[in-house]
């Protein structure tokens, strides 16, 4: 699956995995369809929100979302 990430965000698919959770890289919510996301129906602790994560199977869309054009203007 990495590797599939790894194309989309256009890295070196040779890039070991070690040197990505050192550098800390992330990938913004707004670059997944809303259906790659699992949204439990209630909290299991009401201290805490409900918790969303990721599929196991999400891959995420390299696509300019209006905060990445603000990012990339001068």
């Amino acid at each position: 699956m990495s590797e599939k990430w790894l194309i989309v965000l256009n890295t070196d698919i040779e890039t070991p995995i070690e040197m990505l959770m050192q550098k800390d890289h992330r990938v913004c919510s707004a670059h997944f369809d809303k259906d790659d996301f699992i949204i439990p129906k209630r909290a299991a602790d009401p201290k805490n929100p409900k918790k969303v994560s990721l599929k196991k199977n999400a891959i995420p869309r390299v696509q300019l979302v209006a905060t990445d054009r603000l990012e990339l203007q001068p």
